[in-house]
Order: structure tokens, then sequence, then C-alpha cells
């Protein structure tokens, strides 16, 4: 599986191999160390194996992700709906699918119409998705010092945002 990726019912679980596993320190410095991490999402138990040299990471916006879940009606003083549990569990798929290793940690928050944005900035570019609905994901990219400006929705074909994301490494 890839870094950050879940299964399609939302747990890993581990292959038997008869191969002995390295030991850690045995691995060489190309050999990813897995690590598996348990939390919830809202109203279910998650079991995530990743690669990703910053578990702490991905467990801060885990908790970001949880925080937007529990917003209550209203919570922008003008009717916002609270988050749906299959929108919160599309948005981490969405999130799980298209992380690289060496992005960073993204602004995630709550769309009033029930929605999560996921949202990584620059000084000058910004790369933005918007998870509506489990069937409305849309993505918007900018770059001001090369003049790009793109939006689309992207449904289910998100490999095409990870270049984007690439875009904003430092």
């Amino acid at each position: 599986m890839p870094d950050g990726a879940l299964s399609s019912d939302g747990f890993y679980s581990p292959s038997i191999s008869k191969e002995a596993e390295p030991h850690p320190l045995d691995r060489d410095d190309e050999t990813p160390i897995i690590r598996v991490l348990r939390k919830r999402l809202g109203n279910r138990q998650l079991v995530i194996q990743t690669d990703h040299p910053d578990p702490d990471w991905l467990n801060r916006a885990l908790d970001e992700f949880n925080r937007v879940a529990t917003l209550p009606r209203g919570w922008d003083s003008y009717g916002a709906l609270p988050i749906d549990q299959d929108t919160l569990e599309r948005a981490f798929d969405v999130f799980g699918r298209i992380m690289v290793s060496r992005a960073y940690q993204p602004q995630i928050g709550g769309i009033n119409t029930g929605g999560i944005s996921i949202e990584w900035h620059r000084p000058d570019k910004g790369l933005e998705i918007r998870v509506e609905s489990p069937r409305h994901v849309y993505a918007y990219y900018y770059d001001d010092s090369k003049n790009i400006e793109w939006e689309d929705e992207v449904g289910n074909d998100l490999d095409q945002l990870v270049p984007y994301l690439d875009r904003l490494e430092v």
C-alpha cells in the first residue's frame, strides 16, 4: 500500500509472509520503515499503515479532521451544516491518496455546506481541495510567480493532484 493509503474498507490487514522481516537496524537507507497508527476518524476506528517519516504529523492531521468532524450546525454563525461522516471519510481518503512523504501538513477546515477543505499554501502558490460530498471533489491550484491558475472537479482522478502538491515543496 502507498504512503498514508487506506484499504477500501478503511483498515489495514497485514499479509502473512513465510520470509522473516529484517530487523529495523539491518535495513538500508532506501527501505522505508512502515508504521501502523490506530486512530478515530469521526465515529469510526482506523488502522493506518504509513512510511511517512513523521507519524506525529499524520496524528496532528487526523486531530484536525476530527476537530472539523465535531463542528455543530451553525458553527460559522450563518447556519453552516455539520460535517457528514461519509464526507469526512471521503476527505480523509483523498488526503491519504495524494499525500507524499515530503509534503507538509495542510490546513483542514469545514465548508459551510457540510464539506471539508484541505489546503496547502506558500507565499505565491497553493493547492486547495474541497470535498463537498463523497461524490464531489474539486481542486484549485495557483502559482502567481508563473501566472498559472487551474480549477476543476477531480472526482476519483486524484493522481492528477500529486504533481501540484509536489510543486509546493520547498
